[in-house]
């Protein structure tokens, strides 16, 4: 029985009484189904590795890709550039990216200028009459690179849901490109007439068998021609585009089914799945990578050893005999080629003779095994970044760039002193805090003890993730004293490896200082603020320091800061963690403002 509709003066009948109305057993469960189109897009995407293959029909790409040649550098690089303020290492990202027949890399570090060095490549590509897809891991990923192209006027068509693209940069959407064009008035009428005729049918205006009978067959003739001409549209508006740009997932939609490219372009790329990063390969003649191999991987949920569903077997014909002898000692390795994305070729092996080996797992992205195949010279490393003051870049760069990096001279002495709202604000400055690049707020000795997530224990985590409170409170009277100095609460960013540790800095610094930026260190990734305040949480006994281990999730974190990077943590725990931990704590103490909390 329908249930009738209440008044604004009516009580709303409860959950056991709506149950009784309709008849419906309870409880009633609800039961969330995981999406599993990109899955599919990937399992189907190996099985077209597995034809290829299989019918010896590789591409000279696909060919370096999976180390059955060389990557080769003819082509002549440009003889001007276009942007003036790069760079040399950025000019030689741009050379090597040209001159490349097939594959080449951009290793870009912190606010090193890839995307402006992208954006270069872009427009050089264009001028030579290139077709370009440009192809990003998220949808942010690809609205940045649009963002920058609009601003050189470039025409472009971005593919994907508008809901998921910024609202800025809707006049750039197949959609609205589909509504404005004059082809789509012919698409229009059609579209009018199939629902005049269709609304006639439904209101009976059309009587007699014979009528409706001629009016149905009509109506369907009506909606192919709609389809027809709407393919049309949109078929026409993507060959006439130079540049296209879409997420990973989205270059095997039907919009791009049998269009091809001359270049492809992923950004992010280190950020991505390899099966999702070999999607657009299959569309393009030569493929450019960017991204930081040392900074946070792709995310992996599923632990190594579990089985999951069957996929397609790939061999190159080449490398069929070694794969079935075996890459390790001789031994079996049938499940070498049990998916694309659990398949390299080893770099040990000589070039003529390319064999196969398993990955570790997904963890391991296309741009770390083609530096692993090829060696660092497809790969060209941007080096001078123009984010962070010198002390700040100093420790990640002598730690996971081998001291290659450089400050640029517009930031390699910034401080908070330089800020406008610190200069106009009255008062005495604490100059030599707000001078220092680096402040270490070091809590050992304070008896300030990590503690567990009880409510994540009882969801059944083996450990729960773990908080601070101490920690905490000393965070919230720093920023309380940076705001009393002049610094803004939207030039704060308070990240935390640990997401309990989230929930209570936002619990105890919103409603003050609204403002300020408190997330994880997986979600900061790309992002930059003046001030970072790093909670690392861990104090025990034992010197545990959980996944703070993980170097990449560390460079992360102590790169966002522009200006200055205060860390608060126990020192004594954290340098028992590991050799890297330690040499940074024995960094702190040599460069950075040590303070201690009352």
């Amino acid at each position: 029985m329908a249930i009738s509709l209440l008044s604004s003066t009516q009580r709303t009948p409860s959950y056991f009484e709506v149950l009784d109305e309709l008849d419906l057993p309870s409880p009633i469960y609800l039961v969330k189904l995981q999406d599993e189109s990109t899955y599919n897009r990937l399992l189907h995407t190996i099985s077209i590795y597995q034809k290829i293959f299989t019918s010896n029909t590789q591409s000279p790409l696909i060919n370096t890709i999976f180390g059955l040649s060389k990557p080769t550098f003819c082509q002549t690089p440009p003889a001007l550039y276009l942007d003036k303020s790069l760079n040399d290492s950025q000019k030689r990202a741009v050379d090597r990216c040209i001159s490349a027949d097939h594959l080449s890399l951009i290793h870009g570090p912190p606010g090193t200028g890839k995307s402006y060095t992208l954006i270069e490549i872009i427009r050089q590509l264009i001028t030579q009459n290139k077709r370009i897809l440009v192809c990003g891991a998220s949808n942010l990923a690809v609205d940045n690179i649009l963002e920058r192209l609009s601003a050189h006027n470039i025409p472009v068509t971005r593919l994907g849901h508008p809901a998921r693209i910024l609202h800025s940069l809707q006049p750039h959407t197949l959609e609205y490109q589909t509504s404005h064009s004059h082809q789509n008035d012919i698409v229009n009428d059609v579209k009018k007439e199939l629902e005049d005729l269709m609304k006639d049918l439904k209101d009976g205006r059309i009587k007699g068998k014979l009528k409706r009978k001629n009016a149905w067959n009509e109506v369907r003739e009506l909606r192919k021609e709609h389809r027809k001409r709407s393919a049309g549209v949109l078929n026409n508006l993507i060959t006439r585009a130079q540049v296209v740009l879409c997420t990973l997932h989205g270059a095997g939609g039907r919009q791009l089914h049998n269009k091809h490219f001359d270049v492809c372009i992923i950004d992010e790329s280190t950020q991505a799945l390899e099966p999702s990063c070999l999607i657009p390969v299959l569309k393009a003649n030569k493929l450019i990578l960017a991204g930081d191999p040392l900074q946070l991987p792709p995310t992996v949920l599923a632990q190594p050893g579990k089985k999951k569903k069957e996929v397609p077997k790939i061999i190159p014909k080449d490398g069929a005999k070694k794969a079935e002898e075996g890459a390790n000692g001789g031994k079996d390795t049938q499940e070498a080629t049990a998916a694309l994305s659990k398949t390299s070729i080893s770099s040990h092996s000589p070039p003529t003779q390319p064999t196969l080996k398993p990955l570790a797992s997904l963890n391991q992205t296309l741009f770390e095994r083609l530096v692993g195949i090829h060696g660092n010279r497809i790969k060209t490393l941007l080096s001078e970044q123009y984010r962070m003051n010198d002390l700040i870049m100093r420790y990640p760069s002598e730690s996971m760039y081998g001291g290659a990096l450089t400050a640029h001279s517009s930031v390699s002495h910034h401080t908070l002193l330089d800020l406008p709202s610190v200069q106009a604000h009255e008062g005495a400055h604490d100059e030599i805090e707000l001078n220092s690049p680096l402040v270490l707020l070091d809590t050992d000795g304070l008896d300030y003890m990590e503690r567990v997530d009880s409510e994540e224990m009882k969801k059944g985590e083996e450990e729960g993730s773990k908080y601070n409170e101490n920690e905490v409170e000393v965070v919230r009277e720093k920023v309380g004293q940076l705001v009393s100095q002049g610094v803004l609460d939207t030039q704060i960013a308070i990240i935390t490896p640990y997401q309990a540790q989230v929930g209570h800095l936002k619990n105890a610094l919103r409603g003050t200082y609204p403002g300020c930026e408190i997330g994880s260190v997986d979600g900061v990734q790309g992002r930059e603020e003046e001030v970072v305040i790093m909670s690392l949480v861990r104090s025990n006994d034992a010197g545990e320091v959980g996944f703070l281990k993980e170097e990449r999730r560390l460079n992360v974190a102590m790169t966002r800061a522009k200006r200055q990077l205060i860390v608060v943590g126990n020192s004594a725990t954290i340098r028992r963690g590991s050799t890297y931990l330690k040499k940074w704590m024995d960094f702190l103490e040599e460069h950075a403002d040590i303070q201690v909390p009352e």
